[in-house]
């Protein structure tokens, strides 16, 4: 788990239900180890609460392998019934409308395993269905918006999306977590740059990874930048940004610019 003392307030579950935290990447700033860390703290603040993990880019052995080094009892959630994975193999080739079928048929059985408990979804990478012909942007986004179950007013913001969006009314996820590349190459592509622009006028909070300005360092693996989405109603903390080093072995060390840091 990154430094406590900088993130803490980063991390914890929102107080309000139905909200979407959005975590933005490059290949060379991967947002994985973020995603562990976001899905631990929520496993310590609830170890019943049930998880429903989508990767598009890692299989079920490489979250296993992050989240036990970072403590958590996965044995224990497996048997309970409580965890649920989900990869590109389970998915359908034809994509669109069934990869939502059998999406959203995960969800809710995932929720109903929750008894009555709020369930977290995390959806890693959902913009390759873009890349690979799995859906277009308005389907994609759709998917997103039906697993978190958007029942807040609509954002001035909505309006001037490039798409008509529909908000659905079925109860589904109490905290929905999505990841997604912005290279600069991909952003060029009309559709992968509305869903990711879609995405944070209903986030409530972005995670933003990139490198450093000045090039590659030996002892920074790059930036976090923390803000507010477009769905931020005034109960969460501002922007921060900070530094991060992710070690040969996986632990990951957050700090402030100019930090003295332990050797």
């Amino acid at each position: 788990m990154p430094s406590a003392s900088v993130l803490t307030p980063y991390l914890t579950r929102p107080n309000r239900t139905h909200t979407l935290t959005l975590l933005t990447s490059l290949l060379s700033s991967p947002s994985t180890w973020l995603t562990h860390s976001l899905l631990t703290r929520h496993i310590d603040d609830d170890p019943n609460a049930p998880i429903l993990l989508l990767s598009l880019t890692h299989e079920r052995a490489f979250h296993s392998d992050g989240l036990r080094k970072l403590g958590v009892p996965l044995q224990h959630l497996d048997r309970s019934g409580k965890y649920t994975f989900l990869g590109i193999a389970d998915l359908p080739l034809m994509g669109g409308g069934a990869v939502s079928d059998v999406v959203l048929g995960a969800v809710e059985s995932a929720r109903a395993a929750g008894d009555g408990r709020g369930l977290l979804v995390v959806i890693e990478s959902p913009d390759i269905l873009l890349q690979t012909g799995g859906g277009s942007y308005s389907g994609v986004m759709d998917l997103v918006l039906r697993v978190l179950e958007v029942v807040m007013p609509r954002p001035a913001s909505y309006y001037l999306l490039p798409h008509r969006l529909t908000y659905p009314t079925c109860r589904m996820s109490e905290h929905t977590i999505v990841s997604v590349n912005v290279d600069e190459a991909l952003m060029r592509d009309e559709e992968h740059a509305a869903f990711v622009i879609g995405l944070g006028h209903v986030a409530r909070r972005v995670f933003g990874l990139r490198g450093l300005e000045t090039g590659v360092a030996r002892d920074v693996s790059g930036v976090l930048r923390i803000t507010t989405g477009g769905a931020e109603e005034g109960d969460v903390d501002g922007g921060k940004e900070v530094l991060y080093f992710v070690g040969d072995g996986g632990g990951v060390e957050v700090f402030e610019r100019g930090e003295v840091r332990g050797r």
